[in-house]
């Protein structure tokens, strides 16, 4: 059994949370101040008694006092510059929570009514399929940490880039996909095929072109549309009020103060607009949900709309197309996850920290080159099937059926390296996720629920 003395801090009294040190000075955990011990009084704590709780410790009280102290979950906290009504928009409403299960309820009607006979089980599998992995992804992320993050803002992320984010992307993705085979009709990204396949194998040049076009194309645009969406996220009341939306507009005649049209109208956007993420943890949380949105959306369309796929799950029963997207759809969320903690280091680190990122964009290079990538060994991984047959080279008359991309060698290459880049991204954002947030929440919680001792000041 190891004690160990604290200092109360100035400032502090009962119930205050102190920071519990080693003799070396490193952080050994925190302790509640007792009821006997004054401002500047020392106490003693021991590891055995319990007195001493871990920053992760099963349900994170820690961090549940920074978000109320934030307030979320706090009905009777109305911070300056907003009334009772936009301030629970930014906590994000409950109601939104009952939305989303009544749609996805209410969504497994039309493929029931669809379903051709003796494939109804066939159908909702599909249908479930769609939502299943980013649903079972982001909630059980959300649950160890549900104190820290009311669930409205989870939906009201995860709608916002499952409808305008994917509406936008998919604009911006047909464009570019057009644009590609104007450039180079032999090797675009749908086809890094190059002029004498199926004889001559794809160049080197021509797989790290494509590679290169499908960062610029569903790396940059999707990547940066699920980024937009988390800046809608803001750590604080304070930083919310603080956001000027309406600098120039509303002002009342011959006077510089805002008038109440002003007042009334900045309010309804930024509860329109923003939503409320007081701790790193919830930044990460609401990531997730953004990255699930569009992943959600995305399945839909290579499921049902696919025909190609869809007629042969339907004729043979075979779900192998729909079980696939479950890797898609994991991988859009740790990308997505994996910028949403660069962000939260930059909004929770105070400015000249030497670990705040420069810039809050940065975190999505990662996500731009890893989604890119993924999508360029997909592709050159592809086996067509006999049935399929395309005109080869474009304009000259010859068909081709069936055949591999790339050779039996180089594909099982290319499969390699796409399984250390899905699993890569996996051990990263696990690292980030236990270590890196950890200490981030630890950092922005000192000062403000936790505080710290004379010694370690």
């Amino acid at each position: 059994m190891t004690a160990y003395t604290v200092r109360v801090p100035q400032g502090g009294m009962c119930g205050d949370l102190v920071v519990v040190r080693e003799s070396s000075g490193l952080m050994r955990g925190y302790a509640m101040v007792p009821e006997h011990a004054a401002e500047s009084e020392e106490f003693e704590v021991t590891s055995a008694s319990g007195d001493i709780l871990e920053f992760d410790s099963p349900g994170f009280p820690l961090f549940e006092r920074l978000a109320r102290s934030r307030g979320a979950y706090e009905d009777d906290f109305i911070p300056e510059g907003f009334d009772r009504w936009h301030w629970r928009s930014v906590r994000g409403r409950p109601c939104w929570i009952g939305c989303w299960a009544l749609t996805f309820f209410l969504g497994s009607v039309v493929p029931a009514w669809l379903a051709p006979p003796k494939r109804l089980l066939h159908m909702l599998a599909m249908y479930c399929l769609t939502f299943i992995a980013s649903l079972l992804f982001v909630l059980s992320s959300w649950w160890e940490h549900r104190r820290e993050l009311e669930a409205g803002v989870l939906v009201s992320i995860f709608w916002t880039s499952g409808t305008i984010g994917v509406g936008c992307a998919a604009a911006l993705n047909y464009s570019v996909l057009h644009i590609w085979p104007l450039i180079d009709p032999h090797c675009h990204p749908l086809h890094p095929l190059g002029a004498g396949w199926p004889e001559e194998p794809p160049s080197i040049w021509c797989m790290a072109k494509s590679s290169v076009e499908w960062m610029l194309m569903a790396g940059l645009i999707e990547e940066s549309v699920k980024f937009i969406v988390l800046l809608r996220l803001l750590p604080s009341p304070e930083a919310a009020a603080d956001c000027q939306l309406l600098p120039c507009c509303c002002r009342r005649r011959r006077s510089s103060r805002p008038g109440r049209c002003r007042l009334v109208c900045g309010q309804l956007l930024r509860s329109s607009w923003f939503r409320l993420a007081p701790t790193p943890y919830a930044f990460a949380i609401a990531s997730l949900a953004s990255g699930a949105g569009l992943a959600t959306t995305e399945n839909f369309h290579y499921i049902f709309f696919d025909t190609e796929s869809f007629q042969t799950a339907l004729e043979s029963g075979d779900l192998t197309h729909a079980l696939g997207r479950i890797i898609s759809t994991c991988a859009h969320i740790l990308w997505t996850g994996l910028a949403g903690i660069h962000l939260a280091r930059w909004h929770f680190l105070p400015a000249g920290h030497p670990d705040r990122p420069r810039f809050r964009w940065t975190g999505m290079l990662v996500p731009i080159v890893s989604h890119g990538l993924f999508d360029a060994c997909a592709v050159l991984r592809t086996c067509y099937p006999e049935e399929h047959c395309m005109e080869w080279p474009p304009g000259s008359d010859e068909w081709v059926c069936g055949h591999c991309v790339l050779q039996p060698g180089p594909r099982l290459v290319v499969g390699v390296l796409f399984q250390i880049l899905f699993c890569g991204t996996g051990f990263l954002f696990h690292h980030r996720w236990y270590h890196t947030l950890l200490e981030l929440s630890v950092e922005a919680s000192c000062g403000v629920v936790l505080l710290a001792d004379p010694i370690g000041d």
